[in-house]
């Protein structure tokens, strides 16, 4: 794998971070518009979104290593 290859990997992980961040606000407030004050939700809702980053951040890790395994090729 080239570099450039994986700096899009990284690239298009973080834009997925990204996403996730933006979805997470977004659902932090109901369908008018009002931040919701359920603790409950809130919890699941960042629980999510920790879930979504993890995935992210592991996949970075994976196609560096994908990257090294491959010696830079």
């Amino acid at each position: 794998m080239e570099k450039s290859k994986l700096s899009d990997a990284f690239s298009m992980c973080t834009l997925m971070m990204h996403d996730a961040v933006t979805d997470f606000y977004e659902n932090l407030h109901d369908e008018k518009g009002k931040p919701i004050t359920v603790v409950e939700d809130v919890t699941r809702k960042s629980d999510e979104l920790k879930r979504r980053f993890l995935n992210e951040l592991q996949m970075v890790v994976d196609i560096t290593l994908e990257f090294n395994d491959t010696d830079g090729k």
